[in-house]
């Protein structure tokens, strides 16, 4: 665990927008989790697990879990009803995504951080089990970048449905470009397949601005889906805006 004087810097920094870890004690936080220990409690030790659960008393968006004045309004409005975002933790741009570059540089996908992202998909699966439908299928995200190697969605989250028992339709054909940020493009994506009337639970990486899953969840929508439930490792926390600063602070110090 992080001493007292190790957890204020790192909050101020990750305030900031600076990067608060070294490349080597984020490595060494995955070795935790390839050495038997729980994905959750790695990002614990060094004070970057921020649970939604944590967030139940504080004004925040029912669609996607960010603070009323941080989410894409447009994006919830346009899916209240229907669409719900399930996610392991609240992220900032400096604790996830600097393991996703290190995930999809590496030379195999079996690396330490390979078991640290496959371990956080499970238990964040695991965690939200009780919130899920039984007769659900999923639907993974395709990779919309070009710039990554190994994808977490065509990697980690197969194998996460599988082992979690959940069955996991057809790949979704990947769209000629990615949905414009916080607009919802449903026409970008060709037929789903999805059997009418059947509860979805579709799974991505991380939500930044909803643009990506929300555009694939209004699709089904239109195909017939009676219900979309989206799962994330991460939801995107921003600390500049000043509702996600203070449920950052509040989180943090829990």
């Amino acid at each position: 665990m992080c001493s007292h004087d190790e957890t204020q810097v790192t909050r101020q920094k990750l305030l900031d927008g600076e990067h608060p870890f070294e490349s080597s004690a984020l490595l060494a936080m995955c070795q935790l989790v390839s050495n038997g220990g729980s994905a959750f409690d790695a990002l614990e030790s060094v004070d970057a697990y921020w649970p939604p659960l944590g967030a139940q008393t504080h004004h925040v968006c029912d669609v996607c879990g960010a603070p009323n004045d941080a989410c894409s309004v447009s994006v919830c409005e346009s899916l209240r009803g229907y669409f719900n975002l399930l996610f392991g933790t609240y992220s900032t741009a400096r604790v996830l995504e600097p393991l996703m570059r290190e995930f999809g540089a590496g030379s195999t996908p079996e690396a330490s951080t390979a078991v640290f992202f496959q371990e956080l998909a499970f238990e964040t699966l695991a965690r939200c089990r009780a919130s899920l439908s039984s007769e659900l299928v999923a639907l993974v995200i395709p990779n919309t970048n070009a710039h990554r190697g190994w994808s977490l969605n065509g990697t980690i989250w197969p194998r996460a449905l599988a082992r979690s028992g959940i069955p996991v339709l057809s790949d979704l054909a990947p769209p000629t470009r990615r949905p414009r940020r916080g607009l919802l493009e449903p026409g970008l994506y060709a037929d789903t397949g999805v059997p009418c009337d059947a509860p979805v639970l579709l799974v991505d990486d991380f939500w930044t601005t909803g643009a990506t899953m929300g555009t694939v969840a209004l699709s089904l929508r239109r195909r017939g889906a009676r219900k979309v439930v989206g799962c994330t490792l991460g939801r995107q926390l921003r600390p500049d805006s000043p509702g996600g600063r203070q449920l950052y602070l509040q989180l943090s110090s829990a």
